[in-house]
């Protein structure tokens, strides 16, 4: 059965009530109705005495229905017509893939996979080249470029994300590759940023060129930056990068600190025997200035290039050796669906964060899609299931044809990964062509 009419069939079903106790689980057929609505709502309709067709919760939902508020999605057919309770205490209808709003006037709906976890974050590449060739991201003799035809245009990433946004994607992170080498790169941001919904725009950049490209970023809405710096000693930080060159990463930290980024955050992949002596100095940093630093597990991504289990140091010793200079007391940020664990060292101005992909992931709380540069869809950063986009929209598809192949890509979400179990695979493209 087509979504849209399993939605109005849902709407109009008179399902029993919950409880014999009307006054708490039910409203007349002249209540507005919120699709965030909850009990301590329901109490406030009842004492206001709400009849007209407004919501008090302001996210535009449109009233009057007729049915019980609480109780509304008792039943609800999946398709093939057996019955099963809402699973949320929201009582919002889903199917998988997308949430569905209350609201028969306006079908708001949210992406959410086969396993209850929203998904409002996209990570976009723009663009697989990098004027880096870092150890850990692809091999020394570098990988062959796409061609330029096969690569999204900027119209194709734009008409994406405004899709979906439509759907509940509030969070934008630009990748690559190095996004800055791309041409034209700020005005593609700036165009991002008007998009209605998108609540968050960041971008993940090597640094070597931010100092050129900080202030137009700015201008243009980008609200965050994430640099990523291996070595805060020259020589070693060339070897990691073959051939980066660390006073244009610092001068462009800098500017982006001049120009109003903030926090700026570092990520630091920690590799044992090549940066980890450079752990602690990394963490003072944090003591004067208002940056984040991020120390991120050595990962198995990318089939040639090398991953080698004897470097791999694992966030509780990282954080061990940084507890030598001071005490670490956590700061849980509310709501926060981001994997890194922030901490924060006595009187420091900036914070310290762990992101344990490997030691203790957090694929339960995953809300997040990777587009690469040429228009494949991933739902996991370790595997190679994809989804072509690209094809799809260079084929004339329809928003509503796109829509539902991302709908179907995030119900096929796998529950976790599996890059430390025996069996497992590496997946086969690099970082570089996946987007850091």
């Amino acid at each position: 059965m087509p979504y849209h009419r399993l939605l109005l069939f849902c709407f109009y079903l008179n399902p029993p009530y919950l409880s014999n106790d009307k006054s708490r689980h039910c409203k007349p057929a002249d209540t507005a109705v919120c699709c965030l609505l909850d009990k301590d709502l329901l109490a406030r309709y009842e004492k206001e005495n709400v009849s007209e067709s407004r919501c008090l919760h302001h996210c535009g939902c449109i009233g009057p229905i007729g049915f019980c508020i609480e109780c509304r999605a008792s039943r609800i057919w999946k398709g093939d017509g057996s019955a099963y309770s809402c699973p949320t205490s929201l009582r919002r209808f889903r199917v998988p893939g997308i949430f569905m709003s209350a609201s028969p006037k306006r079908f708001m709906q949210k992406l959410i996979d086969s396993y209850n976890r929203p998904i409002n974050y996209l990570r976009m590449s723009v663009t697989d080249r990098c004027n880096l060739r870092c150890i850990y991201c692809m091999p020394r003799e570098g990988v062959s470029a796409i061609g330029h035809d096969e690569i999204l245009r900027y119209e194709e990433l734009i008409r994406i994300a405004r899709v979906a946004a439509s759907r509940g994607i509030t969070k934008i992170r630009i990748t690559g590759g190095e996004p800055l080498v791309r041409r034209n790169i700020v005005a593609f941001i700036a165009q991002l940023s008007r998009l209605p919904g998108i609540t968050d725009l960041s971008m993940t950049t090597n640094g070597i060129l931010l100092h050129r490209y900080a202030e137009q970023l700015r201008a243009a809405g980008l609200n965050r930056l994430n640099i990523s710096l291996d070595s805060l000693d020259p020589d070693r930080y060339r070897a990691i990068t073959r051939g980066g060159n660390l006073s244009l990463v610092l001068a462009g930290i800098r500017k982006a600190r001049e120009v109003g980024f903030a926090p700026i955050k570092i990520n630091v992949v920690a590799m044992r025997g090549i940066n980890d002596d450079e752990f602690v100095a990394f963490a003072r940093l944090t003591l004067d200035r208002p940056i984040d630093i991020r120390f991120i597990e050595f990962m198995p991504v990318g089939a040639s290039t090398p991953w080698e289990h004897e470097r791999f140091i694992s966030a509780p010793e990282i954080e061990e050796r940084i507890g030598t200079i001071g005490t670490l007391t956590e700061e849980p940020l509310p709501g926060q669906h981001g994997p890194a664990r922030m901490y924060r060292l006595d009187q420091a101005q900036g914070r310290i964060g762990f992101i344990t992909a490997l030691s203790n992931h957090f694929c339960s709380a995953c809300n997040r899609l990777r587009l690469t540069a040429d228009g494949k869809l991933r739902t996991c950063l370790f595997s190679d299931d994809e989804i072509d986009l690209k094809t799809l929209l260079r084929n004339g598809c329809s928003d509503q044809e796109l829509e539902h192949r991302i709908a179907a890509a995030i119900a096929a979400k796998p529950l976790r990964h599996r890059a430390l179990e025996p069996a497992f695979k590496k997946c086969m493209r690099t970082m570089s062509s996946i987007g850091g």
